[in-house]
């Protein structure tokens, strides 16, 4: 009988001498296989916020993520339109799968776009909540500045008086032909 391992690659049965010199040829094209593997899986990347009104009506959301030996290396993009609406409150970008319930926090980077500025604000976004599968990004609060918040559409629903983040030229954050893009990698369970 022979011995399954890993990744599903099956140990050839050294008993078996007239099928040994084929058998471990599979077995190394197994391998190969598994390491050559480039397949992406998509996903549709939720947009939520902890305020009283949700965002709605991004012109195009997708996602693409991959997961290799405990870890998730992930894209997604979210496109806003003319009719794309922040909602309120701090918002979160769905990943493709729960981050590992044993590591506190990780973080990923974050860019988002903002056509009257004509500018990329770099920032990051932190899976704070071991076993979730949202991230929160944050971004510089404006340009002279480099302390960050949380990415936020309006103001009032959670009680801080910030401005909408980014709060530079350009202001709002989600407004027709921008975007926002989440990438890296992380843990999961």
């Amino acid at each position: 009988m022979a011995t399954q391992l890993d990744f599903g690659w099956e140990l050839p049965d050294l008993s078996d001498i007239a099928d040994g010199p084929d058998a471990f040829l599979q077995f190394a094209d197994d391998i190969a296989a598994t390491i050559k593997d480039r397949a992406l899986t998509s996903y549709t990347p939720l947009w939520a916020s902890d305020g009283a009104s949700q965002p709605f009506g991004t012109s195009k959301r997708e996602g693409f993520y991959r997961i290799d030996h405990g870890v998730c290396t992930f894209n997604a993009h979210l496109f806003f339109g003319p009719s794309t609406n922040g909602g309120s409150g701090r918002l979160t970008i769905g990943l493709p799968v729960p981050a590992s319930s044993s590591i506190t926090t990780q973080h990923i980077s974050a860019h988002l776009w903002t056509p009257t500025a004509s500018a990329v604000w770099h920032g990051a976004a932190y899976i704070d909540t071991p076993g979730r599968d949202v991230a929160r990004p944050y971004f510089p609060v404006n340009n002279t500045r480099s302390d960050m918040l949380q990415w936020a559409s309006a103001l009032g629903d959670f009680g801080l008086s910030i401005p909408q983040i980014p709060s530079n030229p350009g202001g709002w954050s989600v407004m027709n032909g921008g975007d926002i893009a989440l990438h890296g990698s992380y843990f999961v369970a």
